[in-house]
């Protein structure tokens, strides 16, 4: 079975219109999340991947007074992610969309609507701590807290700063039985989380685009293992391909650029959908599977199923 890890519902790609790409891609499954952002009708400055300490610097910058300026235009942060979309969604779609609940954990009212989205049957939490500017230290906690009591996942943006970004690390301490998800490969903190993943039984990794490079999957396949790398697409920007529509050609790329010419079966069918179906507790754990989520090693090494 083939799950998006990490998919966007926006009116540029609403759920029948998604279900109707990933029947194309033969992917069973994905998790939804709501919109961050909506679109402002003004130019701005090219967006540039946060890979190197200058790029991360123009990264942290491009988010400011609630705006963001990337690839070519200018976004407007929503503050309070609209949870209801996601919600009719998957009661539209039950078999093929995995709910997550979006929140700021900066604003009042966060632990609420957890409450209530977990109670609706969503399956984890969702924080993009570089649109909301979240300290993660200071802020995420209690959402943490909530998870750790439903044994569900966070799925994580980082930011450009320490604050945002890097603290991560010490979540990972401080919140042993809650599972961090690093989208889009940890960016821009990636090679500081690769490396802790050898140290964290509870770090994974996403695939989702669009600014990560097959180059830089086949470096992270280098230092995480499979049992820690989740396929997704960041639909629907990591969807979009060459003719102007959407297809999963990209997340394919990525997923086959970390597996490797000649994957095993057992790595395969892990990144591609059973990673993420145990840690959303929709699939039990396995021994394998946690022989391959605590290897310290990449698909390099001496890992299961390779």
């Amino acid at each position: 079975m083939v799950v998006d890890a990490h998919c966007h519902l926006t009116p540029e790609l609403p759920a029948a219109e998604l279900v109707r790409v990933m029947d194309g891609a033969g992917v069973s499954q994905a998790v939804l999340v709501a919109r961050t952002v909506d679109p402002v009708p003004s130019p701005g400055p090219a967006f540039l991947s946060p890979v190197g300490p200058a790029r991360r610097l123009r990264y942290v910058n491009l988010v400011q007074d609630g705006l963001v300026r990337a690839g070519g235009r200018v976004l407007r942060v929503v503050n309070r992610p609209d949870n209801e979309a996601v919600a009719s969604a998957v009661a539209a779609y039950p078999d093929r969309f995995i709910g997550l609940v979006s929140v700021n954990p900066r604003l009042p009212g966060c632990l609420g609507e957890v409450d209530r989205c977990f109670n609706r049957g969503f399956r984890g939490v969702k924080v993009h701590a570089w649109h909301h500017g979240v300290d993660l230290v200071r802020e995420l906690p209690p959402v943490a807290e909530r998870c750790a009591e439903a044994g569900f996942p966070i799925l994580l943006h980082l930011g450009g700063s320490r604050r945002t970004g890097l603290a991560v690390l010490e979540l990972l301490d401080r919140f042993p039985t809650v599972n961090f998800i690093a989208a889009h490969a940890g960016l821009p903190y990636h090679r500081a989380l690769w490396t802790a993943a050898r140290s964290y039984a509870n770090l994974y990794f996403d695939l989702a685009g669009p600014h990560i490079s097959p180059e830089l999957v086949r470096l992270m396949a280098r230092s995480v293992p499979p049992g820690r790398v989740l396929f997704a697409s960041g639909g629907p920007d990591g969807l979009r391909d060459a003719c102007g529509g959407h297809s999963y050609s990209r997340p394919w790329r990525c997923a086959e650029e970390y597996l490797g010419p000649s994957p095993g079966r057992q790595a395969k069918d892990a990144v591609l959908g059973e990673n993420l179906l145990r840690l959303v507790r929709l699939a039990k754990p396995t021994d394998h599977w946690s022989a391959a989520a605590g290897n310290p090693g990449g698909r390099y090494s001496s890992s299961p199923g390779r």
